[in-house]
């Protein structure tokens, strides 16, 4: 325990932490070796474990007397409990029966401890001081350790509200950022994204209202707009032409010299008859042919 609080103290504004090794025999964990992670990367509110970390922590376990049985990691001035990025790390990689956790506030002189068992992650009894003296003034008020974690004096400006401005201005930046980017490309890093600002939305939430913070609802996801519909396309009428009613009338009456067929025009017309010979209209020899013209005459008087 000595190694932990020795790690933990050492650092109050970013969280610190590492892997226990050890052995779990019934329902005893017996810690045997503590490694403090390497290449992690420690914010004021999350600790993440990166691929380096992992691999540095298999080369040294190499040397070391038992498995990989817990791992551990500083909250300091929030107090002891587990945030939805713990639990997320405890249910992934620590979900063995009996692996544990530990959860040491350096600024409060508290510790805790945590365990998986039938898939759930269980408090056991509950926090107890830490064996070194606590680097804040109290065991419960974070406004009087605030010049614990930042190192200076502030004022009188208190630790909620320290953390609720720097945390919601660097979400709005992470937001405003990825909405920005997300308008101009798409790719399959955007779930990730979204999941871990999530993440950092509901450590902040629950570190507020462990101070005792009301806390608004933060969008945890960009609103999606939905595009317009495209105007319906409106098909032109199109009219086919209707062919043009043809109407044969009666043929003329034929006039003498006019082409005939003999074959065809057996037929006198108008005293006219179809010469084989000539195959032109004739009027027969010793015949004239007349033409009756109705006119209409007017008078004066009439």
């Amino acid at each position: 325990m000595k190694e932990l609080e020795a790690h933990c103290f050492s650092e109050t504004k970013v969280e610190v932490g590492g892997f226990l090794v050890g052995h779990i025999e019934g329902a005893t964990a017996r810690v045997t070796a503590v490694v403090r992670a390497k290449h992690s990367v420690g914010k004021s509110t999350q600790l993440t474990f990166t691929h380096d970390t992992w691999n540095a922590l298999h080369s040294e376990m190499n040397e070391l007397d038992g498995t990989l049985i817990g791992w551990y990691h500083s909250h300091p001035n929030f107090g002891v409990f587990l945030s939805e990025h713990d639990q997320f790390i405890q249910q992934n990689f620590f979900k063995q029966e009996g692996n544990i956790t530990i959860v040491i506030d350096p600024v409060r002189g508290r510790r805790g401890w945590f365990y998986s068992s039938n898939g759930k992650i269980v408090k056991y009894q509950s926090e107890t001081d830490t064996t070194r003296a606590r680097l804040g003034k109290s065991a419960t008020n974070s406004d009087e350790n605030i010049e614990a974690v930042m190192g200076t004096s502030t004022g009188g400006v208190s630790m909620g509200k320290v953390v609720m401005v720097s945390a919601i201005t660097s979400l709005l930046g992470a937001f405003l950022g990825f909405g920005l980017s997300n308008m101009t490309s798409s790719s399959g890093s955007d779930s990730s994204e979204i999941a871990r600002l999530t993440q950092e939305v509901e450590l902040i939430r629950q570190v507020l209202i462990q101070e005792g913070i009301g806390v608004v609802a933060v969008p945890t996801a960009p609103a999606k707009t939905t595009k317009p519909a495209a105007p319906a396309e409106t098909k032109k009428a199109t009219t086919k032409a209707t062919a043009k009613a043809t109407t044969t009338g009666k043929p003329a009456a034929p006039v003498k010299g006019d082409k005939c067929d003999p074959a065809k025009d057996k037929k006198a017309v108008n005293g006219l008859s179809c010469s084989p010979a000539s195959k032109r209209w004739t009027a027969p020899l010793g015949g004239t042919t007349t033409t009756t013209t109705t006119t209409e005459t007017k008078t004066a008087g009439q």
